[in-house]
């Protein structure tokens, strides 16, 4: 996670996005409780994690003070890592990051 100030004074976070809100898929099979919550989650984490290690795509979350501003999707963990750098620098650089 990187945390950069831009030229306005306004701080910006750029992270990759772990995990995804499944309110809607939980919702819909009956709710957390229904679903063994924590039982969910263990099962279902380290596929996700795993499948990124093969390719699956990353999404980095870019926060401007706290709120979602936008996501870019990169391949890899090093491009992603990389990808993060560029944006912060050209945050902190007044440059519009896109």
């Amino acid at each position: 996670m990187l945390t950069v100030t831009d030229v306005y004074g306004e701080q910006w976070t750029v992270r990759r996005r772990w995990w995804y809100d499944m309110t809607h898929v939980t919702e819909s099979l009956g709710g957390t409780e229904a679903l063994g919550g924590p039982l969910l989650l263990a099962v279902a984490w380290p596929i996700w994690f795993v499948a990124h290690w093969f390719g699956l795509r990353w999404r980095i979350a870019v926060y401007r003070d706290g709120t979602l501003s936008y996501e870019k999707v990169v391949r890899g963990w090093g491009a992603s890592r990389r990808r993060m750098r560029r944006i912060a620098d050209d945050i902190s650089a007044g440059v519009a990051a896109a």
